[in-house]
Order: C-alpha cells, then sequence, then structure tokens
C-alpha cells in the first residue's frame, strides 16, 4: 500500500537497515510524532493536575483532560467513561476485583481458553478467594470458539464473561459481540481484554456491547506505563478502587473521608501525564493512517507470510486461515527445533520475534506443544520485512537438519 511505503522513517528506531522488528504484539515502537508530543510536554514545564494553582498545574490539568477524552474517542467512548491505568494488566484487575469480590459459590464466571494471564489470573485467585466456578470456552476446529457451545455453557449461574477480542498468540479474532449478548441474556457483565485489537481494527465500546474494556498505549504505538480501561455508567457504582492516596478525596478529616465522585476515585496518586499525552498522540496517529488501511496492510503481509511458510519443510502453522478473521499475529513452530533456539538464531540475523508461552500458557498447551515462534505485525513492516524472516527461517532449518 502506497500509504505505508518507506514508513520505518517516522520510527527512529528502525532507521537500521539491518534491524527487521515482528514483534509488536508485545511491544510496538514509537512514532516520532508521539515521542515529539511527549517532548513537547516535559519540555513545556510538568505539573501536577488537579493539586496546583500556577501555570504549570493548570497546563498538566487541561492536558491530561484533552488526552482523555482523545483516548476514549478513540473507542467510541465518552471521557466520563475511561480510567486511566498503568496497563491492560492493571485495568482488567481492577474491573476482576470489583466484581470477583461479589461472587460466591455456585456462580459462575466464564473465559476463554485464549485469555493471556492478565485476563486469567486475576480471575482465578478470586475463584480460590470466594467459591466461584470458573468455566473455558475451548477453542473449536475453526480455530476460534463455538457460539452453539457457547450458549449451553453460558446460563443462570453465569456472572462474568470475560474475554479477549484478539488472541495474542494465533490472531484469532474473537465473537465479542455475539458473547456479549448472550451473557447480557442471561444478567451476566462481560469484561474485554482489547491489548491486541484497539491498533488494529476499530472499536466502538457500545457496539461491542460489553460492560468493561480494557488496553494499553505501549501495544498502540504509545508510552509504556499507561493505559485505559473503559467502565460503562451502570457498571461504575459496583467498582472499588485499587489504591488509596492523594487526588482521590475531596476532603479528609479525623473520623470521616469524603471520596471523590468522579475517574478521580481510581486514579489515586500523581497522573502520568505525560504518558496520557503520548497515549492521545498515538490514538491520533492511527486515526490519521486510518484503521481500515492499517487492516488491510495487516492482512496482505500475514497471507504472504502464512504462504511462504507453508512452503517450508517442518513448519507448522498453529493461526487459523486469514479468512476467518485475525489479526497480524502468526505462530507457528518447526519440528524438531524448540521455539527459544529458533528465535535466537533469527535475533542473530537481526529478525526480532517472539517464543515461548506468550502469557497464555493454557491456550499453548491446547495446543499440545511447548511453545510458539510469534510473529507480529506493524504498521512499520513490509513484504521485504517478511522475505527476510523466511530467510531466516530457512537458515534455523539448515541448522537443524
Amino acid at each position: 500500500m502506497d500509504a505505508f511505503v518507506d514508513f520505518k522513517k517516522h520510527f527512529s528506531a528502525l532507521h537500521d537497515p539491518a534491524v527487521v522488528y515482528l514483534d509488536s504484539a508485545a511491544t510496538t515502537q514509537v512514532p516520532d510524532s508521539v515521542l515529539a508530543a511527549v517532548s513537547s510536554y516535559a519540555r513545556g514545564g510538568r505539573g501536577n493536575p488537579y493539586r496546583g494553582l500556577h501555570t504549570f498545574a493548570a497546563k498538566a490539568t487541561k492536558l491530561l483532560s484533552s488526552s482523555r477524552a482523545t483516548v476514549a474517542a478513540f473507542i467510541g467512548a465518552r471521557p466520563e467513561e475511561l480510567l486511566f491505568t498503568k496497563g491492560t494488566t492493571e485495568g482488567l484487575n481492577l474491573v476482576a476485583r470489583a466484581l470477583g469480590s461479589r461472587l460466591c459459590p455456585g456462580d459462575q464466571v466464564v473465559l476463554t481458553i485464549f485469555e493471556h494471564h492478565a485476563n486469567l489470573l486475576p480471575w482465578r485467585e478470586l475463584a480460590r478467594e470466594r467459591g466461584f466456578s470458573i468455566t473455558y470456552l475451548p477453542m473449536a476446529k475453526n480455530g476460534s470458539v463455538d457460539l452453539e457451545l457457547a450458549k449451553k455453557i453460558i446460563g443462570s449461574r453465569t456472572k462474568v464473561v470475560a474475554v479477549t477480542q484478539a488472541s495474542n498468540v494465533l490472531g484469532t479474532i474473537l465473537p465479542v459481540y455475539e458473547l456479549a449478548e448472550l451473557a447480557h441474556d442471561v444478567g451476566a457483565l462481560v469484561v474485554v481484554d482489547a491489548a491486541q485489537s484497539v491498533a488494529r481494527l476499530p472499536v466502538d465500546v457500545h457496539q461491542l456491547g460489553c460492560d468493561a474494556l480494557a488496553f494499553g498505549a505501549h501495544k498502540m504505538y504509545g508510552p509504556e506505563g499507561i493505559g485505559a480501561v473503559y467502565i460503562s455508567d451502570h457498571l461504575r457504582p459496583q467498582l472499588s478502587p485499587l489504591l488509596y492516596g492523594g487526588g482521590m478525596v475531596d476532603e479528609v478529616l479525623d473520623d470521616t473521608i469524603r471520596y471523590a465522585e468522579d475517574l478521580r476515585l481510581f486514579e489515586a496518586g500523581s497522573p502520568n501525564v505525560a504518558g496520557a499525552v503520548g497515549f492521545a498522540a498515538a490514538c491520533e496517529f492511527l486515526q490519521l493512517l486510518g484503521l481500515e488501511h492499517v487492516r488491510q496492510h495487516e492482512l496482505e503481509l500475514t497471507a504472504k507470510l502464512v504462504r511462504a511458510l507453508a512452503e517450508l519443510p517442518r513448519v507448522i502453522i498453529h493461526s487459523p486461515a486469514p479468512e476467518l478473521g485475525r489479526v497480524g499475529v502468526v505462530s507457528f513452530s518447526i519440528e524438531g527445533v524448540h521455539s527459544h533456539d529458533v528465535a535466537q538464531l533469527l535475533a542473530d540475523q537481526g529478525v526480532a520475534i517472539r517464543a515461548g508461552y506468550h502469557c497464555a500458557a493454557p491456550l499453548t498447551r491446547c495446543l499440545d506443544i511447548g511453545g510458539t515462534v510469534r510473529v507480529s505485525f506493524g504498521v512499520y513492516n513490509d513484504l521485504a520485512d517478511v522475505d527476510k524472516l523466511i530467510e531466516g527461517v530457512k537458515t534455523v532449518l539448515a541448522r537443524f537438519v
């Protein structure tokens, strides 16, 4: 696509032609426009929002507010529906802790076998503490979930359905809207892990039908250490803060505390203003590109990679066919070669990929393998990167005859 020709020039970290970065599902590189936005804020004077009357504090308050509005609009939410967090994991923990603490023996939480540990471990721990049960929707033959089976599993005992929108291992896009309908039909709440989808697919939380949705900036060309969670209006009264401290109270007396009634209740401590500014700049960067163009670009790269891998001996592709609905993530393995050995040999050739369980051990065990080699594309990748990867894989095959 013309829009992505020589796109690496917008990313200072990728100016070295010897570097082929194919690990965007772990973390994306940052475009110069985002770096400039963060630098501009710091150079202009930092301040602590809501806490000061001087110029720098006022500017920080204004920037935090405008950044929240930008990030919220990116997922079709209103500013008052969006909390800033340290990342996807904190957002999912916040929601799980609030909802899980109300569950009892006999209640059920439904997950999928595709879940990242961030959307699995909080529920597992809470189930151990509270005594409710967890049921997993398994992977169907087409590499997604069977909605007919889901109809049988999601029932009157189900209180929460927590699901990833796109698998970080296989790239599979799960039918979140359909699962949300099934959940709401029985009065259950829907929590979505959108870490792998927001930079690759248009996301509208209201059209999706979820009650909460978490994502992080560092997987969508933004800075590390900041994320966000959408909280629906009817869910917010059920939430309790994870942290207590400055900024979340309106008044503290000897024997009473009057907590903030707005989003500040969930954002104790000094806000990450620089992160929020970078987060908003990353959203603007993706909006400028157009997510429909980003998706088309990724699917073109993915299709070429799958075709090329299929022609190689001993290579097993674990991701479903592109036409079944997936993002630009492909997992494969090589018979007789550990995934970590593949990753190291590719790294020696300047090709960066991910190997192992990808913080999704149940899914990887379901595939009955000891980890996968994962390739994940970003807007800065091109067809030449796929060629370089394939040449690297051929080198691995020659090394391990």
